[in-house]
């Protein structure tokens, strides 16, 4: 049987990152939702990179990040 980890989707944002505080919200964020891993971000290409498995889908993780994008007035984009 393979781990979930393994049997997960790989899901792509471009997420409004301007500073160190910014990566390290996303990464807090994204920690706390069960069936994310792999998290890697990068605050040059605003990129945000993560593996999705069940429990979690790419519309939690995308309505995780909106909420944070929200308050703190930045962008959230899932990628295709």
């Amino acid at each position: 049987m393979a781990d979930a980890a393994s049997t997960g989707s790989t899901i792509r944002l471009r997420v409004g990152m301007t500073c160190g505080g910014c990566e390290g919200a996303v990464t807090r964020i994204l920690g706390k939702l069960e069936g994310v891993t792999d998290v890697t971000t990068s605050v040059a290409d605003k990129l945000v990179t993560c593996k999705v498995a069940p429990p979690a889908t790419a519309e939690a993780v995308v309505a995780a990040l909106q909420k944070w994008g929200s308050a703190s007035k930045k962008e959230v984009t899932l990628l295709a």
